[in-house]
């Protein structure tokens, strides 16, 4: 499983995501870090949808030790899901579908880039 230390790095993408969201209404979330570059990207913005299980390969937001995170998950045999960032620089773990089901608060379902940033911060601020 996941050590505190490995999780929690200052380039890890934190998210803010709560397993209370609605389902099947997405909630857009912001990406902070490097973790899943190159395919989220640090100020982009995940679409996230609440799951309780895993559907299919792609992103999912897992929640460890209280800190919700984005993974790429991919099923690897009979019980058994393989977890990793898009950075390899971050290691890949595996976990039984049961430690999946029991971490899983959503998947992401789109991306969106930012193209003016300070205009975000500008209506965040207002």
């Amino acid at each position: 499983m996941l050590d505190n230390h490995s999780h929690r790095t200052a380039h890890n993408s934190a998210i803010a995501f709560s397993r209370a969201a609605t389902i099947g209404r997405p909630r857009f979330v912001p990406m902070v870090g490097d973790s899943m570059t190159p395919t989220l990207k640090d100020g982009d913005f995940a679409a996230v949808v609440q799951t309780e299980t895993y559907n299919f390969e792609g992103l999912y937001v897992l929640e460890f030790l209280s800190a919700p995170d984005v993974y790429r998950c991919a099923a690897m045999g009979p019980g058994k899901i393989r977890i990793s960032k898009d950075n390899e620089r971050y290691p890949a773990h595996v976990l039984t579908l049961r430690q999946f089901e029991e971490s899983v608060a959503g998947q992401v379902v789109a991306a969106c880039s930012v193209i003016a940033p300070s205009l975000i911060d500008a209506v965040a601020g207002a």
